[in-house]
């Protein structure tokens, strides 16, 4: 095991050798160094919180936002890697690393740094570490190279910090705060449709008391600090708990197993305050609903790489948050056929009325006369957990082979999600509302 005689004799070739890279290859000399050369000096740094070992955090490097951190503790001795990856083009990383003295105020110097790990224009830092509290940075060489990049860790050791889909590092001490929007990209109708076809596995309600969330739920955990969290950007949290002593959230999560969860917190169950949150599998935070008459909604599921989409509507997203998970032991499978002309006329069996707008729009987008008949083929259910229902997959297929996907409910009665195909043939989604 390394100590700190050997750290530093393994540390100090690593930046000579990162220096060394940068001179050689003709780029001149770095931008935004740290005040006093080696000291915890930086500017417009964004921080990003605890890094998740084993999963990826996406980061933009911009004007106002050139320096990136994210922190880690280990509780005893461990090996650690943590490296930049998926740059954008143009984009030269520079990584440094820190750790905090005990019982210190500031960060101090850096303890490494890499430039162009393996001759890229990547940077990683890797070696075996002792306890204590660390700090990663991540800037451009130039502050004109601005542009994307994902942080990768990994650890291995007794004093890594435990494993799992919530990574882990609930600390309550410092509430983990909400990850930077990403707005809405073609990566989230990917994201959205994988969830929407994913089955509830299990439901459960708790309550979460601020001050000691992390030894509950770790899901629940998470959805009550970023609850807190929402609620403290706006600038109305102390007078929200006023008086309130313990501070309990009423927690409701309803598990996609290994897709992902759907969480709901409040402070005081309410049509104006309560927030519902989109996690993947990951642990990940897709997407927010603050629940309002003029409802508040946040994207964290974009890829900073694509261009930007129009946003579902409010309308949508609570769709999403609330009607369609479903039980698969609850699902009835049925096909049946109808004739054009006769939609309007015919209820589609036992579905929603909106099928009936989804099939009409089918039809006309595919040029079907009144006397051609539409195959479809469905599973239906009730979100009994909900009150609500019933909800229904639907396929409807042309005279020609030509298909469509819709999934429909009966909390709206114009607007339907359509899955379709993306040119790298992933499945995605988008809110429909009638169209014909």
């Amino acid at each position: 095991m390394l100590r700190r005689p050997e750290l530093a004799s393994l540390l100090l070739p690593l930046a000579m050798l990162a220096a060394c890279a940068a001179s050689t290859g003709g780029k001149g000399t770095e931008d935004g160094l740290p005040g006093g050369g080696k000291a915890d000096g930086f500017t417009d740094l964004v921080d990003h919180g605890a890094l998740r070992f084993g999963a990826s955090s996406d980061a933009e490097i911009a004007k106002g936002a050139l320096f990136h951190a994210w922190t880690f503790d280990l509780s005893d001795n461990a090996d650690v890697s943590v490296r930049t990856e998926k740059l954008s083009t143009n984009l030269d990383t520079v990584m440094y690393l820190y750790r905090r003295s005990p019982g210190a105020s500031s960060w101090g110097s850096y303890i490494a740094k890499n430039d162009d790990a393996g001759g890229s224009a990547a940077s990683k830092v890797q070696g075996a570490f002792e306890p204590g509290e660390y700090r990663v940075v991540v800037k451009s060489f130039k502050d004109t190279n601005l542009g994307t990049f994902s942080l990768f860790g990994e650890c291995a050791g007794a004093g890594c910090p435990a494993s799992g889909p919530f990574g882990g590092q609930c600390d309550e001490s410092t509430p983990r705060s909400l990850p930077s929007p990403t707005g809405y990209t073609e990566n989230c109708t990917h994201s959205l449709a994988y969830l929407l076809n994913a089955h509830v596995v299990s439901q459960s309600k708790t309550t979460v008391e601020l001050g000691s969330q992390c030894s509950g739920d770790p899901v629940a955990a998470l959805a009550a600090e970023y609850y807190m969290g929402y609620w403290q950007d706006i600038g109305v949290w102390e007078d929200y708990i006023e008086g309130a002593d313990p501070v309990e959230l009423e927690v409701e999560t309803t598990s996609l197993g290994e897709d992902g969860y759907i969480v709901s917190a409040d402070f005081q169950w309410g049509d104006e305050t309560a927030l519902s949150f989109v996690f993947n599998g990951a642990g990940d935070l897709l997407a927010y609903y603050q629940h309002n008459q003029s409802p508040d909604v946040g994207w964290f599921c974009g890829s900073r790489s694509e261009a930007e989409l129009d946003a579902p509507s409010e309308d949508c997203v609570r769709d999403l948050m609330y009607a369609y998970p479903h039980l698969e032991s609850a699902e009835v499978h049925r096909q049946d056929s109808v004739q054009v002309g006769a939609i309007s006329e015919q209820s589609l069996d036992d579905l929603p009325y909106v099928a009936q707008l989804a099939a009409t729009d089918f039809a006309y987008a595919q040029g079907l006369g009144e006397s051609d008949v539409i195959e479809y083929e469905f599973t239906s259910w009730n979100a009994d957990f909900y009150d609500e229902g019933p909800y229904a997959n639907v396929t409807f297929t042309a005279p020609d082979g030509a298909s469509v996907t819709v999934m429909v409910g009966s909390y709206t009665e114009d607007q339907y999600f359509e899955f379709g195909r993306s040119t790298d043939d992933a499945t995605v989604f988008h809110c429909a509302t009638r169209r014909y």
